[in-house]
């Protein structure tokens, strides 16, 4: 699912214009903003650390490792 809806996610997304922005290209553009931290039980299904995973992943974060 996160990979048939990622391009609709990332589409930037139109505004209204105003009197000063009437020239101009108005949109919002979905940029990635940083790291997550998942946090997923040890005992628990593999599921509960994946779906969050897989929706960090989709959201252009990072991963860092060290």
């Amino acid at each position: 699912m996160a990979l048939r809806n990622l391009r609709a996610w990332m589409k930037d997304e139109r505004v209204p214009k105003n009197l000063a922005t009437q020239l101009d290209s108005a949109f919002i553009r979905k940029e990635p903003f940083g790291l997550v931290l998942i946090i997923a039980p040890w005992n628990y299904p593999l599921n509960l650390t994946l779906v969050p995973l897989v929706g960090a992943l989709a959201a252009g974060s990072a991963s860092e490792s060290g």
